[in-house]
This record gives C-alpha cells, structure tokens and sequence, in this order.
C-alpha cells in the first residue's frame, strides 16, 4: 500500500488517463464516445515500488458500452495492468453535469420547473427497460426538486443522450 494515499492532483488524474489512452488494449475504448469515470490512486497494491504513483483509471465506451479497468503507474508512465470488466461504475460529475443538462432541456421538465430551479439529484440508474438494450446503455435519473413538496423522475440514456422517461411520485407503486 502507498505510504500516503493522497488523492490524486488534477495533473496526475489527466497524465494517468493519458497513459492509459496508450496502451493497445485501451486504444479500441477511445475510437467511439468514450469518457474516464474513475481515475483514483491505487491504495490496494502492498507490492508498489516506493516512490510510485499508481493511479486506477476506469474507462466506459459508449459506443459499444463496455467497462475497462487499467491500472497506471503515473511516474513511470507504464501501464500495469488493463482488463475489461462488466461492472457500471458510479457516474462521473461530467455525467451528472450531462444527464442534469438533458433534463433541464426537456420540456416537460421545463413545464414542470416554470422557471423554478431543478436542485437536481442526480445518481446511476438501471431502469426495468434496460434489459431492451443490447449491449446494455448507461442510464441515469435525475431528481428534480424544485421545492420541499414536488418532485420529478427523469430518466436519461447516456449511452444515447437522450431523455427516455419524465414521471412523478404519483406514478410509482405504492
């Protein structure tokens, strides 16, 4: 384990995805739509050299919507380790930012606010629908909460960038 596992500085987060972006295993991931969604330090290898800077990038390919993991040695500029992996990993804030500008634009979200602010919510989402999309899209929902009392679900295909679903609490179960 590093001896100090500080978060990784803003430089060390783009010199690690820039490294990872070289390797040919990773190299297919960028050719489409693509975004790093996790680039932290690695504080579970006990084997690091001293002195290393490991960082962990977590990649997702839209276009064929897949998840790559690729572990970087950010000093060295080596790539240890790349593997594709079937997990979703959280949503990155540009995400968020993404799905949060989607929703806004939509206009039954727009009829809804009536110029209110959306004080979004906004997390990863696996909606019943998703088992339609092969390979499996990224979806997010997003909580508009423009005051204590009214509430809006948004659905939001990252995958596709598209608004699939506005629904409120009176349509759920229960």
């Amino acid at each position: 384990m590093p001896e100090d596992p500080r978060p990784l500085s803003e430089g060390a987060k783009t010199a690690a995805v820039r490294v990872a972006g070289k390797h040919r295993r990773v190299q297919p991931f960028l050719r489409g739509r693509n975004r790093a969604v996790v680039v932290e330090p690695n504080i579970t290898d006990r084997r690091q050299a001293p002195g290393s800077e490991q960082a962990v990038v977590g990649l997702y390919d839209y276009s064929n919507n897949r998840s790559l993991v690729a572990v970087v040695d950010v000093k060295s500029e080596e790539v240890l380790h790349v593997e594709e992996t079937p997990v979703q990993f959280q949503l990155a804030p540009d995400e968020q930012k993404e799905a949060e500008a989607l929703a806004a634009g939509d206009s039954r979200v727009e009829e809804f606010l009536r110029n209110r602010e959306m004080n979004p919510i906004t997390r990863l989402y696996f909606p019943p629908q998703a088992k339609k999309d092969s390979p499996p899209h990224r979806y997010a929902i997003v909580f508009v909460r423009p005051d204590d009392d009214e509430r809006r679900f948004v659905v939001v295909d990252l995958s596709e960038q598209v608004v699939v679903d506005v629904f409120g609490p009176e349509t759920l179960p229960g």
